[in-house]
Parts: structure tokens; sequence; C-alpha cells
């Protein structure tokens, strides 16, 4: 997660509401991207806080997909099967330029969120490879995020690039399943965001 993700993410929630159940599908426990791929060398550094969204809730859940036989949750294209209806908040961040078919987990984001809820949703785009290269597959403008919403059946409500350094860029999309309802007014404080390198 980059510090343009996280700031771009909870100014969404200053401006569209927070309500529980909320997930951060591919939130890192442990903020030090080589201790998940072990092989991979580290060209940036991954930040933000531990759990990046506690401040907003401290009770929200972590989904991590396992990828290429290491232990995880179930990968993102599953959800929809697994965890159906399951939430009203859903956070995606630098996850779906790794998916074998982000088509397939756009749909499963719009399954797990319930009527009326709320899915944030950043992505690299001009940005370096990451992770294992054979890993990091996409790359998303926000017209395209906007089309993966409207190909999935949800409500666009806006999306951007939100720059995180000169020459890197990240694409944002926030959607919703139906009309917004039944959010609380965003009264949490940001704390500072750190980088763990």
């Amino acid at each position: 997660m980059t510090y343009a993700e996280w700031a771009m993410g909870n100014a969404m929630l200053r401006k569209y509401g927070t309500t529980m159940p909320m997930v951060d599908i591919g939130g890192l426990k442990d903020m030090h991207l080589s201790r998940y791929v072990p092989t991979a060398q580290v060209l940036h550094p991954v930040g933000g806080p531990r759990r990046p969204w506690a401040h907003v809730h401290p009770d929200y859940e972590i989904v991590n997909p396992g990828e290429g036989g290491k232990p995880g949750d179930p990968p993102v294209e599953l959800l929809a099967t697994t965890r159906p209806r399951s939430f009203r908040t859903v956070f995606c961040t630098s996850v779906l330029e790794h998916t074998l078919n982000p088509w397939a987990a756009m749909y499963a984001l719009a399954e797990i969120l319930f009527p009326g809820g709320l899915l944030y949703v950043s992505t690299p785009w001009y940005w370096m490879t990451h992770g294992e290269p054979s890993q990091d597959r996409w790359r998303f403008s926000p017209a395209g995020l906007t089309l993966l919403c409207h190909m999935v059946g949800l409500d666009f409500l806006e999306a951007g690039f939100a720059e995180q350094a000169p020459g890197r860029e990240t694409a944002y999309l926030c959607a919703s399943k139906g009309p917004l309802k039944d959010r609380d007014a965003a009264t949490f404080t940001e704390p500072a965001f750190e980088v763990f390198a």
C-alpha cells in the first residue's frame, strides 16, 4: 500500500461514510513485502500502519489471498462463493494487478458487498514491477476500473489518479452496490503514515 492509496481511501471514507463489517482484501499483516515473497527484491518500501484502517474501526477483517501454493485465504476470484454479502465496506488496494482474472476478481468484490455497501479499489498505473514479476500482471487506468465497475453491475461514484511521487501514479475507483445506505459519518483521525523498509 502506498501513501497515496491510504490517503485516498481515507478521503473516500470521509466523503461517503463508514460502516461495519469492513474488510481489507490483501491487507498485509506484516508490512514488509519480502516476508511474503522471500525471493523478491523489494523495489520500493511498503508502508503504512500495520493495520492501515484500524483508525477507522479496530475490528475490521483482513483477507490475504494465498497464491502459488502459499498459505492464505481463498483467491480474490473465489470470494464471491465463499463470502457473499458479507461486508458493507471493502478496501482492495494494490491487489487487482496481481489477480489471474481481474474481471472475475471485480465480480467477486461486488458480490461480497451488502446492498448499499462501498467499494474502494486502487491499483498502480504508472509504477515499477513489484513483487515477483510473473505475478504483477495488469495495469488499470481510472477508465479501465470504471469499465470493470459497470461490467459487474456496481454504481460508479468516482475514479481518478492519485500521484504518489513524480512519475508514480495510482488509479483509484470508488463504487457502491446500489444507493449508499446506513453509512456512519467519518469521525476518525488518521495516524502518521509509517514506512517499513
